[in-house]
């Protein structure tokens, strides 16, 4: 298990954007909604700085890799996290994950189309400051032994990072598993055969294969 989670995490970091295979260019910009982003005509393009969040601001308050900062002054940065759905930045796509109900800040994604994947940190972060008050409280060696365990619990629960699917047309995330693809390629019965052929069995592909397939299925289904 802490193998998998190794490896996820490294996926969720150092996948590069080269590997992706995209088929249509999209603008960089502001995507405000789905629409706007399958139309390729974002409602703005200021100039942005993407900034990686430190693992104690995640820890702290959960959430995503990254978020953005910007350099234009007639747009408000809150608007960017609140409202902003997709940022193309520099010729990288990002998801605003709030927007989905997958927590704060941007993922990185790893395709292009009417089906975005993209990895995103799930962890549960609701708890996490139940015993600050504690602190204030318990002093000395007790309070450091709370304090030291509390920030440990927290570390373990900074990261669940899982793949997902993000629909634009529908709205819906789904985990990106075999058993997506499947059912989602049930109206390609090419590339479900193909898919099926290259990955017998009932085990899990990787990582690199569901998104390649992701790409092949938003080549197949284009904008409109």
């Amino acid at each position: 298990m802490k193998v998998q989670f190794i490896s996820l995490l490294v996926a969720w970091v150092l996948i590069s954007p080269s590997a992706v295979a995209q088929t249509a260019v999209w603008p960089d910009g502001l995507y405000y909604t789905a629409d706007e982003f399958l139309s390729k005509k974002p409602r703005m393009s200021p100039q942005l700085e993407l900034v990686t969040r430190d693992s104690g601001d995640i820890s702290s308050v959960g959430g995503n890799q990254f978020k953005f900062s910007c350099m234009d002054y007639m747009v408000d940065e809150t608007d960017i996290w609140q409202k902003v759905l997709l940022v193309k930045d520099k010729g990288q796509l990002y998801l605003n994950a709030l927007l989905i109900d997958r927590g704060f800040g941007f993922a990185r994604c790893e395709s292009e189309g009417p089906f975005i994947a993209a990895y995103l940190n799930l962890a549960d972060h609701e708890d996490r400051f139940w015993a600050v008050p504690v602190f204030g409280v318990a002093g000395g060696a007790v309070g450091g032994l709370i304090a030291g365990a509390v920030i440990a619990a927290t570390e373990k629960r900074s990261y669940d990072i899982r793949l997902y699917t993000h629909s634009l047309r529908t709205g819906n995330s789904r985990l990106l598993t075999r058993e997506y693809i499947e059912a989602r390629f049930a109206d390609h019965p090419d590339l479900l055969k193909q898919f099926m052929d290259e990955n017998p069995g009932t085990d899990e592909p990787s990582d690199e294969v569901k998104i390649r397939y992701i790409n092949l299925l938003n080549e197949r289904v284009g904008l409109h």
